[in-house]
């Protein structure tokens, strides 16, 4: 292992990198740059031979890479990462030989898996297997008799495997807690500068900018449960479960967790990444705010302006003159146009158009760790692109898009409760959205007049928020998030 290490980084040409067109073809693929083609084979070398880490990209995030048959290799996963040991890990592949060599002997692969394999590999969906604990460590399942496992389609992921001739068990390349890299400089700026890492392959920017999603499929049910939303859609995983012949003529269902069924077992000792443990949060306080442009049911609670200043005297220290926020949102998105306000710097960052929420979700890593950079003290986030994505279901989405802000949000029904922007009145209300047709920039809003929503500054503290990690607006505070269930429940039923 590189300890305290000078961190070596080479550059990969992408484009360089030609695979078999089958992925039952084991053959290492064809390399026309030799600079990336040696800094393949370096890495290779200290996967295998030196059992260290090596960050490199995938389609999804930048990962931590380690040889997943070595129990000592991963070991250094997590100590890099400072990463939970209960936290289990994903294991990449780069052929279906490879996948059938470290899967159970007597295990058939079930016709559900060969379309979803044959549809998405390689790309964004990991898939649970049962574990072979002859081959797969224990470290790397974390003691369950499963492990989740997919073939990344970034030519330098799939090819480092490749060259390493072994599965690769790898996380996103930060450390714990904070949001995964989808730039070479992430990695630089974060386990990168531990002295921890002695390798970085740096491929460009990832094209997915958030992780695989994760599904399960062994339950004897036969329905495919979606453990952690990702890169693969919840419509496009129905699409191919709809499209097979089922001999018994019961076609399975796709399940959402949180949305569909809730299973405390597995949010206790989770079988994949990303289910327990407080993710993607940067250092600094995330406010995410929806804008709408229709009239709401109800009142406005506070103006845009005087909500910015309320939050500006809350993170100020003693002796700050300027508070310096960051602002994600979409290129046409109504927050740019706001006046100026005094004692208030802003810093932008822009996601991408609001007619591409996939080009948005790509760069929200980005922005959450460029703001953070610049020193922001809290970052602003427009939350219409991620609250709509995909599924109109804001259960579902909230999972996802919240844990990127490393939030837990208040509920009604299930429903979040957001702060919501509304162009006509310049104002801040409390509300829940929620749409029925596939419109990302005009959610329905109900909102819950003046609910528990107090505007005392007293109320909002910035301790007591990243102790107990409630949902918070601007200087709006619900410190009792079981009590705020309970009375807005009442309230709207």
């Amino acid at each position: 292992m590189a300890t305290d290490s000078k961190l070596i980084t080479r550059i990969c040409d992408p484009k360089s990198i030609t695979f078999p067109g089958s992925l039952n073809a084991s053959d290492l693929p064809k390399i026309s740059s030799q600079g990336t083609e040696d800094a393949l084979k370096l890495a290779a070398h200290h996967l295998v031979e030196l059992e260290d880490v090596v960050a490199f990209p995938t389609e999804t995030v930048y990962g931590l890479g380690a040889n997943a048959l070595s129990p000592n290799a991963v070991s250094r996963i997590f100590s890099t990462k400072g990463r939970p040991q209960d936290n289990p890990l994903i294991v990449h592949v780069s052929s279906l030989p490879m996948l059938r060599d470290i899967l159970p002997k007597d295990y058939t692969i079930s016709p559900v898996y060969q379309a979803l394999i044959s549809k998405f590999w390689p790309g964004p969906l990991s898939v649970l297997f049962p574990a072979n604990a002859d081959v797969i460590p224990k470290s790397v399942t974390a003691g369950h008799a499963t492990v989740a496992i997919r073939m990344p389609s970034h030519p330098v992921a799939r090819a480092v495997i490749a060259f390493s001739g072994k599965p690769i068990a790898a996380p996103s390349a930060n450390t714990s807690g904070k949001p995964s890299p989808t730039r070479a400089e992430h990695v630089v700026q974060d386990t990168g500068s531990t002295g921890k890492l002695s390798l970085l392959l740096d491929g460009g920017p990832c094209a997915v900018g958030v992780e695989s999603t994760v599904v399960d499929g062994l339950d004897p049910d036969g329905n495919l449960r979606i453990l952690r939303p990702g890169g693969v859609t919840v419509e496009d995983l129905e699409k191919v479960v709809d499209s097979l012949n089922y001999q018994n003529g019961r076609r399975p269902k796709v399940l959402v967790h949180r949305r569909d069924y809730e299973d405390k077992v597995i949010e206790i000792a989770p079988t994949t990444p990303g289910m327990k443990y407080r993710h993607y949060s940067p250092s600094v306080p995330v406010i995410m705010l929806l804008t709408i442009s229709k009239d709401p049911t109800g009142k406005a609670s506070l103006s845009f302006a005087d909500a910015i200043k309320g939050v500006s005297e809350s993170l100020k220290t003693k002796g700050d003159s300027l508070l310096k926020l960051g602002l994600l949102a979409t290129s046409d998105s109504p927050l740019w146009e706001k006046h100026p306000i005094e004692g208030v710097d802003i810093e932008k960052f822009v996601l991408g158009k609001s007619s591409d929420p996939a080009t948005s979700a790509a760069r929200l890593f980005d922005g959450l760790l460029t703001l953070e950079r610049r020193g922001v003290q809290a970052i602003l986030l427009q939350g219409n692109q991620f609250m709509f994505i995909n599924e109109l279901n804001l259960r579902y989405i909230s999972e996802q898009y919240f844990r990127l802000a490393g939030l837990f949000e208040p509920v009604i029904n299930g429903i979040p409760v957001l702060p919501i922007y509304d162009v006509n009145s310049n104002s801040i209300i409390w509300g829940t959205a929620f749409s029925r047709v596939p419109d990302n920039n005009s959610p329905e809003v109900a909102v819950c007049p003046q609910m528990a929503i107090s505007t005392s500054l007293e109320r909002f503290n910035h301790s007591f928020i990243s102790t107990y990690q409630v949902k918070f607006s601007l200087e709006f505070l619900i410190p009792e998030s079981s009590y705020f269930n309970n009375y807005t429940t009442r309230l709207l039923n």
